[in-house]
């Protein structure tokens, strides 16, 4: 009883501020469907466009790197529109994928959110230092760095978002309210 109370003050607590930040909430505990996404691009203009591109929208895809030009994504309607550009360019090879079991889904759901939580700390991180260069008044390097971070915010911000979970949205969230003082 203790944690379905802590777990609907987080959701009210979530839903107040994505009401005032004019955002939209779903969550989901677990993910079932997946994409792995392995591809081949050869190094022409055009490959060379396909994979720049993917790999500036993986981020926002929730894609996360098994190894080198191996992907693990949520499936998505986003994720198929990147993979066929990626198609249009290089050899792609795409595996969708349905847990087999329950148990099976929150192992690599749980995997997954890990590898998100770490992309959440590093970039908490970097807010962290934006925010002592402005106490320190140094705005040049605090503007070279809002630079970068911006996009990054965005693209974390799109991956927890079609991730679902409530946890990431609320991690993602202070991280947000916090950027907003840098």
């Amino acid at each position: 009883m203790v944690m379905t109370l802590e777990r609907e003050n987080k959701t009210a607590e979530l839903e107040v501020t994505a009401a005032l930040s004019g955002v939209e909430v779903k969550t989901r505990e677990i993910c079932d469907k997946w994409i792995l996404l392995t591809y081949d691009m050869p190094h022409t203009e055009a490959g060379d466009k396909a994979r720049r591109e993917f790999l500036l929208n993986a981020r926002a895809l929730g894609a996360h790197q098994h190894t080198e030009s191996v992907y693990l994504l949520p499936y998505s309607a986003e994720a198929g529109e990147a993979i066929l550009n990626l198609t249009k360019a290089g050899k792609v090879f795409v595996w969708t994928s349905e847990s087999a079991s329950p148990a099976q889904a929150a192992e690599v759901t749980r995997n997954y959110d890990t590898e998100l939580r770490e992309s959440l700390k590093k970039l908490s991180g970097r807010v962290d230092r934006m925010i002592e260069l402005r106490k320190n008044a140094k705005y040049g390097i605090l503007e070279k760095m809002r630079k970068k971070t911006d996009p990054m915010m965005a693209s974390m911000g799109d991956a927890v978002r079609r991730r679902e979970s409530l946890d990431l949205s609320i991690i993602y969230q202070a991280i947000a309210n916090r950027y907003q003082y840098t």
